[in-house]
């Protein structure tokens, strides 16, 4: 019974591991400047674009910044679903958050 559950559990470790490394791209710095305080990451970027006049009237409206942040959710969801898989309770409990 074991033998059946370990591939499973090995593809959701990969998974797991493939979405973490996802938020840190996403959280990473995507320009950079030399004064700190003008480097932005992705969370920066969907804010500035959500400014500009064509964006707020484009339909559906802020459309641009929603593509911008989808990411980040669509990788907490991939990480609960993947650590649900999971045979280890501290590890489900810790990917979970």
């Amino acid at each position: 019974m074991t033998s059946n559950l370990r591939p499973k559990n090995d593809l959701a470790w990969l998974v797991l591991w493939c979405a973490l490394l996802g938020v840190i791209a996403y959280h990473m710095v995507w320009q950079t400047h030399k004064v700190a305080a003008f480097n932005s990451n992705a969370f920066d970027l969907a804010e500035w674009v959500s400014l500009h006049p064509t964006v707020r009237a484009e339909s559906p409206a802020l459309f641009t910044p929603l593509l911008l942040r989808l990411p980040l959710i669509l990788l907490a969801g991939i990480m609960v679903t993947a650590s649900s898989v999971l045979q280890a309770e501290k590890a489900k409990w810790l990917w979970r958050g």
